[in-house]
């Protein structure tokens, strides 16, 4: 597990180094908070209905869209306490136009658990639609998310498995 998430820690620092040199209009940090659903599309993941996880970042933008890179940490997940956290590094693009944003990204959780061990899920994607509400050099994001490990059963959507995010960028 640690070799794995070196590698894609490794992999997303320096993406995150060499792609400000594209952002032709600017980079954010970000912050900001995950709702989580009990997964039926990505078994792998610990998580349960309502458990939360805070997610930070860096917003590489250029003209229609921009690249986040993330991480999100929950402290806890599922009915019991053996799960100590949960680290997901997550990449995604985002498009926008006016107040409305899609995004498409890719994620891996690596958990940590005090009766199984440390393991981690399997790569996994995550479809997000709502809204950007900019307010100067900060913007505010307010999206539904839907991840999901299979592309030829996206059409098998489940309301159920719907994720929320809110979070707070800061350009500079």
């Amino acid at each position: 597990m640690k070799t794995s998430f070196v590698g894609i820690a490794a992999g997303l620092a320096l993406a995150a180094a060499a792609l400000p040199a594209r952002a032709q209009f600017g980079t954010a940090v970000m912050a900001g908070g995950r709702r989580h659903a009990e997964h039926s599309r990505v078994s792998t993941l610990p998580f349960k209905k309502g458990d939360t996880s805070a997610v930070f970042g860096l917003q590489l933008h250029d003209a229609l869209a921009y690249w986040r890179l993330g991480l999100g940490y929950a402290w806890e997940a599922g009915d019991s306490d053996d799960v100590d956290r949960v680290l997901t590094p997550q990449l995604h693009l985002v498009f926008h136009e006016q107040y409305l944003a899609l995004a498409v990204g890719i994620m891996k959780s690596f958990v940590s658990d005090k009766v199984r061990g440390d393991y981690e899920s399997e790569m996994y994607y995550d479809l997000q639609a709502g809204l950007e509400l900019p307010m100067g050099r900060f913007r505010i994001s307010l999206m539904a998310s839907y991840p999901f490990s299979d592309w030829g059963k996206l059409s098998e959507f489940k309301s159920g498995d719907l994720e929320y995010t809110a979070g707070i960028s800061f350009r500079f």
